[in-house]
């Protein structure tokens, strides 16, 4: 399955991660490395951190780099409504 980022707010993109489309997010964010997708979570670096995003959970990203990571529960009631 390939990416289909939606607008959710302008200049914001959002991106969800379903547990099998990992890779699709290599590059996806400027700076966004060592992309693993281990199933269940999706593991990467970004800006000398280590995140971890859930099955289900959302990816933002704002002019080409990351903004946020969340649960879907948390992106559906603060972005998704905007």
């Amino acid at each position: 399955m390939s990416l289909t980022p939606i607008q959710v707010v302008p200049v914001y993109e959002a991106a969800q991660y379903d547990g099998t489309n990992g890779l699709d997010f290599v590059g996806w964010a400027t700076g966004m490395d060592n992309v693993v997708d281990h199933g269940t979570h999706l593991t990467f670096t970004y800006d000398h951190g280590n995140y971890s995003v859930p099955a289900d959970g959302w990816l933002l990203r704002r002019n080409g780099s990351l903004a946020g990571t969340f649960s879907d529960t948390v992106f559906q009631q603060i972005w998704a409504e905007l």
